[in-house]
């Protein structure tokens, strides 16, 4: 049977079935036709048989060292003759060709690269081949390249005198198979692996002193010129220390020349390639660890790590990186150096034990916060702290180290380290680093493991490990707090879970604690950037044929209590039956306004295949106390037949009927009118130490204005704008809509003051304190949203102060001395004494004529008082950092059908303005509810 450019499937049809071909040679070329018979499937129109054809030409000629060859194949479609079709069938074989034009290598041929009597390739049975198919209006080309016997020759003189050192005296060599290529349907490919790089891995031992090769790698790197690179990766026995190198061998280069080059245009190069790594270990009984270095010159990146252990009493593990460029190319290092000591345990008292130290000192490194997180919650936080031996992975060891504090400019990170125990033997293990990163914005970082073994090693029945983090992020007001819980047991059972802290003020506050996640209702805030946090589980039996497996959650908010478990069931039964059941409950207290929601579920079944042939399920949801409202069903399934039992009851009074109407108008004249709630801004970038000239007595009831600042108005009792549907728990009496609408000039000694440029002020409203939510709204909707809630008046016309007052500026010049003795010239006659009386042992005070300094004098003399540190004359300096601001959330009313804008004026600045004008255009317009959604604005663009 020939293979014609057949197809996988035509082949693999064809087996079992009747070839014929017949060959036909003349000098060096040769024919070859032949076809395949077999019987037709029913399924393409059998029963019934079909014949194959296909035919290879191939001519070869030998032209010097090399055979050329060129073959061309072709085939047809398979003709059939069956019971419900006969003829050509597209079905079963391929309508097409291939040409192949290849150069192979005569016998004994030998090809060298590099230096003859050196470090060089040498290559035989090389061949190199091109093909152009075309199968079924498909076509496809393709070159390759490949010699199935090659040999990389080390010479020991090219190196240093280290590698020197590994190698054999009269060098060594390896030998490979080398294979690339590319197609137009696989693109470029090594050895038949995608990629532009391969290896070969094996061991090719030279004796119990010298080299022994473990693998090789080559490389091709295409930019501005053409790298190719071959390197062996080599380990030494010398003594009791072991060396390891890593892609040593020959580099060739080849680049355009500047006018004629050694090929043609080309220059092509011949060097030795240094290894990228190099790596000593060493097993003695006082000594044992070793060390890894790793160069990569291209990359500015040089990496060690370290690991050595002396008569089993002291550990060292030590990581070093050094970057000589900056992120983006700048100019520049950055420096990360991580050291960390166990030993014996040093009684601390208490139980407590210091049984390992350490330190970090990184130069231009910050910190990863967002990485380190990820390291928490998949369990390696470890593999940074304290780790056993560092050179078992040294390449992860330098990954995670260098992603935890990568380079940045500018940013110092300093850390201590220590390994605490607690207990005899050790119960409690403690690793944990604090790490400080400068300047400002300060960061702080508390990472670590805790782990507990419980009563002892020997015995466990409790067994606890948590990796943890924790930062403090000072410019921001931060504070969060990560945990997660691995490899952790209580008996045989293993246990699992996730818990957060997150407590952030400024512009954004937040307050969360959660151990286990949230209720399923609650949606945490946006901004306390927490992943999906895994329940606490317990599993108390984990098989194909038994599951019970226990979950819990507890978690607190500025506004809520939330807390629940599950217990699910799965128990495999003969005859493909199993039974599933589950049992748990959902509670959600919220403070303000009290608020309970709270369910309770359960359910168990004899299933087969997903269907249901016996269950009983109950369900109830009590929500409260302003009415408690109780929802709840009960339901027994047999063989298809299903009943049910539903309960809907409502009962107790509301808060608003319990609660009398608040006349909020009067609450917010009252807030109107307060004097704190009124403030006077002072223009950006003054200072506190502005110049006083008259001082304000205490109680004064006057505000004082600067004409270049701004009077602000703000009160938080409520947003303006807005329509209140409620007051806290209590309904609004009489109007129930505030905002300010007009400014009335203010009066300055008779003359009237406005303001040419006003603003709004904004301020966070707790939403649900004025409009009635469900209890899905209040779980979904933002805790706090920024709502209007004053006005600030800028460009206060008309406020100036009194006329400028220009003023020549002398200092008295005084002279303390004593009066003259014999011998001393006496004072000029225009020099007047202060107290002619005075007695020569008296001191004298002579006042001068007035000095008047120089313009440059009296500006270094201005320079620290109260005129020059004014606010007036204050400058933002201009290589200070441009403040940073953040967009706010917008929020838009939409059609529910294809999420366009509702009109123009439909965009808000908060969630709870968009909901009472999609509300109100409900009452008004007589639009359905279910016909317009509130969402968040940026998602009209990817509409």
């Amino acid at each position: 049977m020939l293979d014609a450019g057949l197809s996988a499937v035509d082949l693999k049809r064809m087996e079992g079935v009747l070839s014929l071909y017949k060959q036909f040679t003349s000098g060096n070329t040769s024919l070859t036709i032949g076809a395949a018979i077999g019987l037709l499937p029913v399924d393409e129109g059998g029963p019934g048989v079909y014949i194959l054809p296909n035919g290879i030409v191939d001519v070869t000629k030998t032209i010097g060292d090399w055979l050329l060859d060129i073959e061309a194949s072709a085939n047809t479609g398979a003709f059939v003759l069956g019971n419900n079709t006969s003829g050509l069938s597209s079905s079963i074989g391929s309508n097409g060709g291939k040409i192949k034009v290849g150069l192979f290598s005569l016998p004994d041929t030998t090809y060298s690269i590099g230096n003859v009597d050196g470090t060089r390739l040498e290559i035989k049975d090389l061949s190199a081949a091109a093909f152009l198919a075309l199968q079924n209006g498909k076509e496809d080309y393709g070159v390759n390249l490949s010699a199935s016997d090659v040999s990389l020759f080390l010479a020991p003189d090219e190196g240093d005198s280290f590698i020197n050192r590994l190698l054999p005296t009269g060098g060594t060599e390896v030998h490979f198979a080398l294979n690339v290529g590319w197609a137009k349907s696989r693109g470029l490919y090594f050895g038949g692996n995608a990629g532009l790089r391969d290896q070969v891995s094996f061991n090719n031992g030279l004796g119990p002193k010298f080299l022994n090769l473990k693998s090789l790698v080559y490389e091709i790197k295409v930019s501005d010129k053409l790298f190719v690179v071959f390197g062996a990766s080599a380990q030494s026995q010398l003594g009791p220390v072991t060396a390891t190198v890593e892609s040593i061998g020959l580099k060739a280069e080849l680049k355009k020349a500047d006018e004629i080059g050694n090929v043609g245009p080309f220059d092509l190069d011949f060097s030795f390639k240094a290894p990228t790594g190099v790596g000593i270990a060493v097993e003695s009984d006082i000594l044992k660890g070793g060390g890894y270095l790793s160069i990569d010159p291209a990359n500015h990146r040089y990496a060690g790590i370290a690991n050595l252990t002396f008569r089993d009493k002291l550990t060292l593990n030590a990581v070093g990186i050094l970057q000589t460029e900056l992120p983006d190319q700048q100019d520049g290092y950055s420096l990360l150096l991580l050291i960390t000591a166990q030993f014996a345990p040093i009684q601390l008292g208490l139980g407590f034990t210091l049984n390992g130290v350490g330190g970090l000192v990184g130069v231009n490194r910050t910190l990863n916060i967002p990485y380190l997180r990820e390291q928490v919650r998949a369990g390696r936080m470890d593999r940074l702290l304290f780790p056993a031996n560092v050179l078992d992975n040294p390449t992860e060891v330098l990954s995670t180290v260098e992603s935890s504090f990568p380079a940045a400019e500018g940013r110092y990170v300093f850390g201590l380290m220590a390994k605490i125990g607690w207990g005899t033997p050790r119960l409690i293990t403690l690793d944990a680093a604090l790490i400080l990163e400068l300047p400002s914005p300060v960061r702080l970082a508390l990472l670590g493991v805790l782990q507990a073994i419980l009563p002892d090693e020997a015995h466990p029945i409790v067994r606890l490990r948590a990796d943890f983090l924790g930062s403090i992020d000072f410019g921001a007001k931060k504070v969060a707090f990560d945990a997660t819980l691995t490899d952790s047991k209580i008996l045989q059972f293993a246990l699992t879970g996730d818990a957060a802290f997150r407590l952030y003020s400024g512009e954004n506050p937040v307050f969360v604690l959660t151990s286990g996640g949230f209720h399923p209702a609650f949606q945490p805030p946006a901004n306390a950037d927490l992943p999906t946090l895994r329940r606490l589980t317990l599993a108390l039996a984990n098989t194909n044929d038994l599951k019970i497996i226990l979950t819990s959650y507890l978690a607190l908010t500025s506004n809520t209590v939330q807390f629940g478990s599950r217990l699910d069931l799965f128990l495999d039964l003969p005859f493909g039956f199993y039974v599933e059941g589950f049992m748990g409950f959902d509670v959600l207290f919220q403070f303000h306004p009290f608020r309970v929601a709270a369910y309770v579920g359960a359910g168990v079944a004899i299933k087969r295949k997903g269907s249901t042939k016996l269950g009983i399920y109950l369900s109830l949801n009590v929500t409260g106390p302003a009415p408690w409202h109780v929802v709840g069903e009960a339901s027994f399934k047999v063989l298809g037949f299903k009943i049910k039992a539903r309960i809907n009851s409502t009962f107790g009074r509301s808060a608003a009927e319990r609660l009398e109407a608040v006349n909020v108008h009067t609450l917010f004249t009252e807030a109107l009118n307060a004097a704190g709630n009124w403030e006077m801004e002072l223009p950006t970038g003054a200072t506190s130490n502005a110049a006083v000239l008259r001082s304000v007595p205490e109680g004064a009831s006057n505000l004082l204005l600067d004409p270049s600042g701004a009077l602000v108005f703000r009160q938080k009792l409520v947003p303006l704008g807005y329509q209140l549907e409620k007051f806290s728990n209590a309904s609004v009496a009489g109007n129930n809509r505030f905002d300010i609408t007009e400014i009335k000039p203010l009066q300055l000694n008779g003359t009237a003051i406005q303001s040419a440029d006003n603003e709004e002020v904004t301020d966070f409203f707790a939403p649900e304190q004025f409009r009635r939510m469900s209890d899905a709204q209040k779980l979904s909707a933002p805790s706090f949203q920024r709502m209007r809630s004053g006005l600030r008046l800028r460009g206060l016309n008309g406020l100036v102060g009194g006329s400028p007052v220009q003023k020549v500026v002398e200092y008295e010049h005084v002279v303390m001395s004593r009066p003259a003795t014999s011998g001393v010239a006496a004072l000029s006659a225009d020099v007047v004494a202060a107290d002619s009386a005075a007695t020569p042992a008296e001191v004298v005070a002579t006042t001068l004529p007035p000095v008047k300094p120089t313009e440059a004098t009296y500006r270094k003399l201005a320079k620290n008082s109260s005129i020059g540190r004014a606010y007036l004359r204050t400058r933002t300096s201009a290589r200070a950092p441009r403040p940073i601001t953040w967009q706010e959330d917008a929020y838009a009313v939409v059609y529910a059908r294809n999420l366009s804008l509702y009109t123009e004026a439909a965009s808000f600045p908060s969630e709870a303005e968009a909901t009472a004008y999609l509300q109100q255009q409900v009452a008004n317009r007589a639009v359905q509810a279910s016909e317009l959604l509130v969402v968040p604005a940026y998602q009209l663009a990817l509409v």
